[in-house]
């Protein structure tokens, strides 16, 4: 499920299935957290079919606002979960954030002066 659901960019549905592996007590294994980190490319990454007229208005469709969230929780489902980060993986997620797309309201937030 987890695989389904990170190529398909069900970013929400993957974490939760991260915190559920979690409570059940299941170790950890990396290519549950590669395909959450997929989850948001996939998520960011904008695809055009000829399903998208019939089925999907482009307002409709949830995007990823600012990755920064989901990111935190993936770390923080690894930290949990005493799984310890590779280089790999850190360099995933930061290609993750930088891909992303954000919008004006994620600019703003992220460069908001104190």
């Amino acid at each position: 499920l987890i695989r389904a659901n990170g190529k398909a960019g069900n970013v929400g549905r993957v974490m939760q299935l991260l915190k559920l592996r979690g409570e059940h007590k299941f170790p950890p294994r990396k290519k549950e957290f590669v395909f959450a980190i997929q989850s948001i490319l996939s998520n960011g990454t904008k695809v055009k079919s000829s399903l998208d007229r019939v089925y999907l208005n482009e307002d409709e469709k949830s995007r990823i606002d600012n990755p920064t969230r989901w990111l935190d929780e993936i770390l923080i489902n690894m930290r949990e979960r005493d799984f310890q980060i590779t280089t790999v993986l850190a360099n995933q997620m930061l290609n993750a954030y930088t891909c992303t797309g954000r919008t004006g309201r994620a600019e703003h937030f992220f460069y908001k002066m104190k």
